[in-house]
Protein backbone atom coordinates (compact mmCIF):
# COMPACT_ATOMS: atom_id res chain seq x y z
CA UNK A 1 0.00 0.00 0.00
CA UNK A 2 1.61 3.36 -1.27
CA UNK A 3 1.44 6.09 1.68
CA UNK A 4 0.81 9.53 0.69
CA UNK A 5 3.42 12.18 1.35
CA UNK A 6 2.57 16.11 1.26
CA UNK A 7 5.58 17.68 0.72
CA UNK A 8 5.08 21.00 2.67
CA UNK A 9 8.28 22.40 1.06
CA UNK A 10 6.51 21.94 -2.19
CA UNK A 11 3.40 23.83 -0.61
CA UNK A 12 5.26 26.72 1.23
CA UNK A 13 7.72 28.43 -1.66
CA UNK A 14 8.88 31.12 0.63
CA UNK A 15 11.27 32.78 -2.12
CA UNK A 16 10.49 34.54 -5.25
CA UNK A 17 11.87 35.69 -8.38
CA UNK A 18 11.18 39.61 -9.65
CA UNK A 19 12.27 40.78 -12.97
CA UNK A 20 13.50 44.55 -13.51
CA UNK A 21 14.91 45.77 -16.26
CA UNK A 22 16.09 41.77 -18.13
CA UNK A 23 17.86 41.42 -14.50
CA UNK A 24 16.21 38.56 -12.35
CA UNK A 25 16.08 39.60 -8.13
CA UNK A 26 15.45 37.08 -5.83
CA UNK A 27 13.77 38.01 -2.21
CA UNK A 28 13.16 35.29 0.36
CA UNK A 29 10.60 35.83 2.39
CA UNK A 30 10.91 35.27 6.51
CA UNK A 31 10.44 37.46 9.13
CA UNK A 32 13.25 39.28 8.78
CA UNK A 33 12.18 40.55 5.15
CA UNK A 34 8.85 40.90 6.54
CA UNK A 35 9.71 42.93 9.82
CA UNK A 36 11.78 45.19 6.94
CA UNK A 37 9.20 46.11 4.67
CA UNK A 38 6.87 47.11 8.32
CA UNK A 39 9.67 49.80 9.31
CA UNK A 40 10.25 50.91 5.69
CA UNK A 41 6.41 51.70 5.17
CA UNK A 42 5.93 52.93 9.12
CA UNK A 43 9.05 55.53 8.08
CA UNK A 44 7.58 56.22 5.21
CA UNK A 45 4.15 56.80 6.66
CA UNK A 46 5.21 58.44 9.82
CA UNK A 47 7.36 61.29 7.38
CA UNK A 48 4.12 61.81 5.39
CA UNK A 49 2.30 62.75 8.38
CA UNK A 50 4.43 64.95 9.52
CA UNK A 51 4.90 66.85 6.32
CA UNK A 52 0.72 66.71 6.42
CA UNK A 53 0.75 68.25 10.09
CA UNK A 54 3.28 71.00 9.65
CA UNK A 55 1.64 73.65 11.91
CA UNK A 56 -0.47 75.83 10.17
CA UNK A 57 1.61 78.98 10.43
CA UNK A 58 4.99 76.67 8.55
CA UNK A 59 2.38 75.79 6.02
CA UNK A 60 1.71 79.32 5.13
CA UNK A 61 5.40 80.70 5.45
CA UNK A 62 6.11 77.88 2.99
CA UNK A 63 3.25 78.63 1.05
CA UNK A 64 4.37 82.52 1.16
CA UNK A 65 8.18 81.46 0.42
CA UNK A 66 9.91 81.68 -2.55
CA UNK A 67 9.80 78.92 -5.14
CA UNK A 68 13.11 78.05 -4.70
CA UNK A 69 12.54 77.76 -1.09
CA UNK A 70 9.49 75.44 -1.51
CA UNK A 71 11.18 73.14 -4.16
CA UNK A 72 14.15 72.82 -1.76
CA UNK A 73 11.79 71.84 1.02
CA UNK A 74 10.06 69.17 -1.43
CA UNK A 75 13.42 68.10 -2.79
CA UNK A 76 14.15 67.37 1.36
CA UNK A 77 11.49 65.02 2.07
CA UNK A 78 11.53 63.50 -1.08
CA UNK A 79 15.46 62.83 -0.39
CA UNK A 80 14.52 61.47 3.01
CA UNK A 81 11.92 58.63 1.39
CA UNK A 82 14.39 57.79 -0.89
CA UNK A 83 16.93 57.21 1.86
CA UNK A 84 14.86 54.96 3.75
CA UNK A 85 13.59 53.13 0.74
CA UNK A 86 16.98 52.55 -0.60
CA UNK A 87 18.31 51.44 2.54
CA UNK A 88 15.56 48.70 2.01
CA UNK A 89 16.83 47.65 -1.39
CA UNK A 90 20.29 47.64 -0.35
CA UNK A 91 18.95 45.26 2.56
CA UNK A 92 17.42 43.16 0.69
CA UNK A 93 19.65 42.93 -2.57
CA UNK A 94 22.79 44.69 -2.17
CA UNK A 95 23.89 49.21 -2.41
CA UNK A 96 24.85 48.14 -6.37
CA UNK A 97 21.46 46.84 -7.11
CA UNK A 98 19.29 49.33 -5.38
CA UNK A 99 21.34 52.13 -7.26
CA UNK A 100 20.78 49.71 -10.31
CA UNK A 101 17.28 49.55 -9.49
CA UNK A 102 16.63 53.39 -9.06
CA UNK A 103 18.20 54.52 -11.98
CA UNK A 104 16.53 51.53 -14.16
CA UNK A 105 13.17 53.57 -13.28
CA UNK A 106 14.74 56.65 -13.86
CA UNK A 107 15.74 57.74 -10.60
CA UNK A 108 12.05 57.77 -9.58
CA UNK A 109 11.53 57.37 -5.77
CA UNK A 110 7.87 56.65 -6.71
CA UNK A 111 8.92 53.96 -8.78
CA UNK A 112 11.01 52.63 -6.27
CA UNK A 113 7.85 52.83 -3.33
CA UNK A 114 5.56 51.09 -6.15
CA UNK A 115 8.23 47.86 -6.27
CA UNK A 116 8.31 47.98 -2.39
CA UNK A 117 4.56 47.43 -2.47
CA UNK A 118 4.64 44.65 -4.77
CA UNK A 119 6.90 42.87 -2.98
CA UNK A 120 5.27 43.66 0.32
CA UNK A 121 1.92 42.29 -1.60
CA UNK A 122 4.17 39.18 -2.46
CA UNK A 123 5.29 38.74 1.07
CA UNK A 124 1.48 38.83 2.29
CA UNK A 125 -0.04 36.54 -0.28
CA UNK A 126 2.42 34.06 -0.66
CA UNK A 127 1.90 31.56 1.97
CA UNK A 128 -1.87 31.64 1.21
CA UNK A 129 -1.13 31.48 -2.83
CA UNK A 130 1.26 28.47 -1.86
CA UNK A 131 -1.72 26.99 -0.09
CA UNK A 132 -4.83 27.21 -1.67
CA UNK A 133 -2.84 26.09 -4.37
CA UNK A 134 -1.57 22.81 -3.47
CA UNK A 135 -4.79 22.33 -1.90
CA UNK A 136 -6.04 21.63 -5.25
CA UNK A 137 -2.93 18.52 -5.54
CA UNK A 138 -3.37 17.62 -1.48
CA UNK A 139 -7.01 18.24 -0.49
CA UNK A 140 -7.49 17.38 2.97
CA UNK A 141 -10.36 14.79 3.63
CA UNK A 142 -10.80 15.16 7.53
CA UNK A 143 -8.12 17.69 9.25
CA UNK A 144 -9.44 15.85 12.28
CA UNK A 145 -7.64 12.29 11.75
CA UNK A 146 -3.97 13.61 11.38
CA UNK A 147 -1.79 11.55 13.20
CA UNK A 148 1.81 11.97 13.87
CA UNK A 149 4.51 9.01 13.68
CA UNK A 150 6.51 9.16 17.15
CA UNK A 151 9.38 8.24 15.40
CA UNK A 152 9.51 12.45 14.47
CA UNK A 153 8.19 13.83 17.30
CA UNK A 154 10.95 15.12 19.68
Amino acid sequence: MAINVVNIDEMLNMQRDFEIGGRKFTAHFNDKLVTEITEVQLRVTDLMNQIEKTPEEKQKELNNAPVTEQIKFVEEQISKVNGIVMGFFTKLFSADDAKWIYEHYNESTSALVAVLGIINQYSQDIVNESAIAKQKKYPVKNSNTAKFSKKHRK
